[in-house]
C-alpha cells in the first residue's frame, strides 16, 4: 500500500500543528528549515532543467502528488512528465514547519506558461528524513484563480 495509516495520521498530527511557531523561509530560519530550503530549489531545477535523474533522487520512493486538477500521480509518472515537459517555476512566500523527522513546506508557486500569466498555485509538501536526508513524500497544490 503506498500510504500507510501510519503515516496519513502522522501528517493530520502535523498539519492540526500547522498554526502554531511557522517559521518564515529567511536566513533567520533554523538550520534544519533551510536545508529543507535547499532540496526544494535542487527540485525545481531538476524540474526546469529536466533533469528526472536528479529529480527521482529528491524524492521518496513512495512519492505522492496531487495535482490541483485532483489526479493522484505517483513518482515515476511525475518525472516522466518532469523530463517531457518544460516548466520553469518559482516558489515564494514560504515557510517551514518541522516535526522531528518530518518538515512540512508551504507556498506560492509560479508556473510559466507560453502565453498569458503564470498559473499560480498554494502549495503543501511534505519531507520526511531518511539516513539523513529530507525527501519529498507528499506534494499537493491548489490553482489560485487569475483576478
Amino acid at each position: 500500500m503506498r500510504l500507510t495509516a501510519r503515516f496519513l495520521a502522522l501528517v493530520l498530527t502535523c498539519a492540526a500543528f500547522l498554526t502554531a511557531a511557522s517559521r518564515s523561509a529567511f536566513a533567520d530560519a533554523p538550520v534544519e528549515a533551510q536545508v529543507v530550503l535547499a532540496r526544494e530549489a535542487r527540485i525545481y531545477a531538476a524540474i526546469d532543467a529536466r533533469n528526472g535523474n536528479a529529480l527521482r533522487a529528491l524524492l521518496d520512493e513512495d512519492y505522492v502528488h496531487v495535482t490541483s486538477r485532483g489526479a493522484v500521480v505517483y513518482r515515476d509518472e511525475d518525472v516522466a512528465a518532469a523530463e517531457r515537459v518544460h516548466r520553469a517555476m518559482h516558489a515564494a512566500s514560504e515557510t517551514v514547519d518541522l516535526f522531528g523527522e518530518i518538515a512540512i513546506v508551504g507556498g506560492v508557486l509560479s508556473v510559466a506558461r507560453p502565453l498569458g500569466p503564470p498559473e499560480r498555485f498554494r502549495y503543501t509538501h511534505i519531507y520526511r528524513k531518511l539516513d539523513g536526508l529530507w525527501l519529498l513524500k507528499w506534494s499537493q497544490e491548489t490553482a489560485i484563480a487569475h483576478a
